[in-house]
C-alpha cells in the first residue's frame, strides 16, 4: 500500500464511491468496466477495508515523510549515521 493512495481513499471516499456508482449505472459503459466498478464498490463497502485504511493511513504517511526527509539533499550526515546505528 502506498501512503498517498490510502490518504486519497480515506479523504475522498464519498466522491470515489459516487464516481464508481456512476460508472456502474451507465448504460453506455462496457460490461467489463461496469462489473469492475461494482466489484470496487463492494470492496469499499466492507468494514475491513475501512478499518485498514484508517489504520494504515497515518503509518504510511509517517513512513513517507521519513523517507522523504532522509532523501533530502539538505539532510545532515550525522542524522544518517544515527539511523544506521539504530538499525543494527
Amino acid at each position: 500500500m502506498r501512503g498517498d493512495a490510502v490518504k486519497a481513499l480515506v479523504g475522498g471516499y464519498t466522491e470515489i464511491r459516487q464516481a464508481l456508482c456512476t460508472i456502474a449505472d451507465d448504460a453506455d459503459e462496457v460490461d467489463k468496466t461496469k462489473n469492475e466498478a461494482e466489484g470496487l464498490i463492494s470492496k469499499m463497502d466492507e468494514l475491513e477495508t475501512a478499518i485498514l485504511c484508517h489504520l494504515w493511513a497515518p503509518i504510511l504517511q509517517r513512513f513517507n515523510a521519513t523517507s522523504t526527509s532522509l532523501q533530502s539533499p539538505t539532510v545532515h550526515w550525522t542524522l544518517i549515521m544515527l539511523f544506521r546505528c539504530c538499525s543494527l
